[in-house]
């Protein structure tokens, strides 16, 4: 999982990752509450089962849900070596409070990173 400003693909299909980000803050001379954008960038391999796959931003001091994508279908695939990516867009979410946030990653309601 990665999260960035966005993602696109190139004419060659390849995933373009911009501005890669470990941390969500906020520009200078911004002050809480706020709004900010950003991809979660996700790549799953050895799917054995088909899912749901959806991605939560939480407040981690008070475990408060900020923002939480659609949940996508992902099929179970047939070669153990194959992945799927999956890009969750959150624009823009509201970040009620400073602190740090939490990114988590659901497949079929169990958290697996």
């Amino acid at each position: 999982m990665l999260l960035c400003d966005s993602v696109r693909t190139d004419a060659s299909r390849r995933m373009v990752v911009e501005g890669l980000f470990h941390t969500i803050y906020l520009k200078r001379g911004q002050s809480y509450p706020a709004y900010s954008h950003l991809c979660v960038l996700t790549i799953l391999s050895a799917v054995r089962d088909s899912g749901m796959l959806q991605a939560t931003i939480t407040e981690a001091s008070t475990q408060l849900l900020v923002a939480s994508s659609i949940s996508v279908p992902v099929a179970q695939q047939q070669d153990p070596l194959d992945s799927v990516g999956v890009i969750f867009h959150f624009s823009p979410v509201l970040l009620p409070i400073a602190g740090a946030y939490w990114v988590d990653l659901w497949y079929d309601d169990f958290m697996i990173a």
